[in-house]
């Protein structure tokens, strides 16, 4: 079994005008990924349970950004070419004007790989 890690960078941008209050980011890491590790960058709070990751950040001024790194190990035991799917999507209790792109989605893929060696003695 192959074993490697990725990461997703979540990064949420506050278009303002004004400050963006009590913002959470959510991502539900897809089956056969097993998050390793969460870390937040711009005031935001990591936390995850599982395959949940949450970011949690008071207030995001307006034209800045916070990011919610998500370092995953992924897995291809197959011989074949193994795409995943992961979505990630913000809210905040201030009225946004703009929620169509408050979600994003990205596909990894995973292609198999043999590290095979011989030696001699």
């Amino acid at each position: 079994m192959i074993r490697a890690t990725a990461s997703f960078a979540l990064v949420v941008f506050n278009a303002g005008p004004s400050a963006a209050n009590n913002v959470t980011v959510t991502d539900v890491v897809p089956t056969g990924l097993n998050v390793l590790s969460t870390s937040g960058a711009g005031g935001l709070v990591a936390s995850n349970v599982g395959q949940s990751v949450q970011g949690l950040i008071a207030s995001l001024a307006a034209n800045s950004t916070a990011t919610l790194t998500v370092v995953v190990s992924l897995s291809n035991a197959t011989s074949g070419t193994v795409g995943y799917t992961n979505s990630a999507s913000v809210t905040s209790t201030t009225p946004d004007p703009t929620p169509t792109n408050n979600t994003s989605t990205v596909t990894i893929t995973v292609d198999p790989r043999a590290d095979v060696a011989t030696s001699v003695s």
